[in-house]
């Protein structure tokens, strides 16, 4: 008899703790990753989440405006929370257009082959960190100065190499070319190999 006893309250303690991790976990699969991250825990810091409606939908898979607690101010603050998201909306929409705005001009074009071309070769050191330095900060100037050609830094051992332009001509290539020495890039010189151009 006292087996069964104890057979029933294992049981019972059993199904008890199945039955509170079923709930716990139906409790948490209601809200999204940022809104559990988001939630205000009683002793610990709060998290404040500003996102893009794009980045949302991505971390949580559906777009959603996080829940506010309803109490004396509420209807309040979900107002203020769904004027939040559109002013983030708007910021987002806003950059994006921007961005392509002031990037428009230096997009390569999305649908590139490989032919045979010419490149220009800006600058040619070792293989020290210094090196590596002077070539990204070449390639910055280039850039800056030239921001409808492309600029490339390569480690091509022993030496990193700074380069530009995707020239499908020798012509282009050289009228480019006395461009960069006239400002001040004496060594620069043509390399032929493969280029990127557009079909």
């Amino acid at each position: 008899m006292k087996q069964t006893l104890f057979r029933k309250t294992w049981i019972m303690k059993v199904v008890a703790i199945l039955i509170t991790y079923h709930l716990s976990l139906t409790a948490t699969e209601a809200q999204t990753f940022t809104q559990r991250i988001q939630q205000n825990n009683v002793g610990n810091s709060r998290v404040v989440i500003h996102q893009d409606a794009a980045i949302d939908e991505l971390v949580n898979g559906r777009l959603t405006v996080p829940e506010t607690p309803r109490t004396n101010g509420g209807q309040n603050n979900r107002r203020e929370a769904d004027r939040q998201q559109q002013r983030t909306d708007n910021t987002g929409e806003n950059q994006r257009e921007e961005a392509l705005r002031t990037d428009s001009v230096a997009q390569v074009p999305q649908r590139t082959h490989k032919v045979m071309g010419y490149r220009i070769q800006v600058f040619v050191g070792g293989k020290t960190r210094a090196d590596k330095r002077k070539a990204e900060s070449t390639a910055s100037t280039i850039r800056s100065l030239f921001p409808e050609h492309k600029v490339y830094v390569h480690f091509y051992s022993p030496r990193w190499i700074c380069r530009m332009g995707n020239f499908r001509t020798l012509d282009e290539a050289r009228e480019m070319l006395n461009k960069v020495v006239s400002m001040g890039y004496d060594t620069a010189t043509l390399v032929r190999g493969q280029v990127t151009v557009p079909y």
